[in-house]
């Protein structure tokens, strides 16, 4: 029996010797769906294509197994700029193949995200100076990877605002999440799936949740726990810290820290193979003040992007004139929809579910 079969996940529970290392272990395949129609998934190619012009916070899409998968081979024959935005630039949670969710970061979200990373690679940088050369390795090994897709199998991954891991590892240790408008028991199921999904191996999640109505900032840390029972490692996820105020309602810095530790970023068994002697109790210390200046900065980069300038008064836009690629891009856009049109008759015709 595998490390990742004898896990399975609970809740917080009594605290054992971590499992052993699963960086050997590729994500797992994905489940095996039932054939579904061509109907569901012309709307969902609809869908995707409709939220990259007009996204929607908290866009949520429901799914069928399967249906995502097949939906991107199609927009990548037909809509290759769609499929790339898809591959480079949308911000999607994929959950267990069930369901879709958008992701719309607002400039709270980016600016924070960008400030906190900073300051912990300006920490671990500082290190360098005085520490063991085990050590040193360590820190030229951790990197970090914003917001890039944490995959926990083909038809499950998620998007943090940011991360860090160390290079040979495949999880990242270290995640953040922040919430303005989003609830705290989103950040919290968040948490959950980062930790238990990875079975363990994601060591920390930062969690930020800033009020917009009432000023007030706090913080909450999950970790994994383990317990053994009848021969099985359970993985749980647990708050070390759970909504500890970082600013009041006056909009005050309270005092407080954010601690990390070199060990946050990956299993303890992971790092003592790799980093043999490597001090992993040295710690990054990012103050309740210095996270309420960020967010401060924040918000102040927020108003100036809340309303959208008026153009200037003497100015217009040239006209485009119709180029060869458009005329290209607009003939493959009618030949894709009279191909889903022929495909949705045809499932029509075939299928009884569709039959009145």
């Amino acid at each position: 029996m595998s490390a990742r079969d004898g896990m399975r996940g609970v809740s917080s529970s009594p605290k054992v010797t971590p499992p052993r290392s699963l960086i050997e272990l590729p994500p797992s395949p994905p489940s095996t769906g039932r054939s579904l129609h061509a109907p569901s998934r012309t709307r969902l190619a609809e869908s995707v294509r409709l939220i990259q012009t007009k996204p929607i916070e908290g866009g949520r899409i429901e799914l069928s197994p399967g249906d995502f998968s097949t939906t991107l081979e199609r927009l990548r024959e037909s809509h290759p700029d769609t499929w790339g935005w898809v591959q480079d630039k949308a911000r999607l949670d994929l959950i267990d193949d069930e369901c879709l969710l958008q992701r719309m970061p607002t400039p709270i979200h980016e600016y924070l995200a960008e400030k906190l990373g900073d300051a912990f690679k300006e920490g671990i940088k500082s290190m360098k100076s005085d520490c063991k050369p085990a050590t040193k390795r360590l820190i030229e090994d951790i990197a970090a990877l914003g917001s890039a897709n944490v995959r926990f199998t083909k038809t499950w991954y998620r998007s943090p605002d940011q991360q860090f891991k160390v290079k040979p590892l495949y999880f990242p240790g270290l995640v953040y999440e922040f919430a303005y408008s989003q609830s705290m028991a989103g950040l919290a199921r968040a948490a959950k799936d980062y930790i238990k999904e990875s079975y363990g191996q994601v060591q920390k999640v930062v969690g930020i949740k800033v009020d917009s109505a009432s000023f007030c900032v706090s913080l909450t840390l999950w970790r994994p726990s383990f317990e053994v029972k009848d021969g099985l490692i359970l993985v749980g996820y647990e708050t070390s810290i759970d909504g500890d105020q970082i600013r009041d309602a006056q909009g005050n810095a309270l005092p407080g820290s954010l601690k990390l530790q070199l060990r946050d970023l990956g299993p303890q068994t992971d790092l003592d193979r790799l980093y043999a002697g490597a001090e992993l109790d040295k710690t990054v210390e990012i103050t309740y003040e210095d996270i309420v200046g960020f967010i401060r900065e924040a918000e102040s980069v927020q108003e100036t992007v809340r309303d959208i300038p008026a153009p200037p008064t003497n100015m217009r836009k040239r006209p485009r004139s119709l180029s060869s690629v458009d005329s290209i891009a607009s003939e493959d856009e009618r030949r894709y929809k009279r191909m889903e049109k022929r495909t949705d008759e045809d499932s029509f015709a075939k299928d009884d579910e569709y039959r009145i």
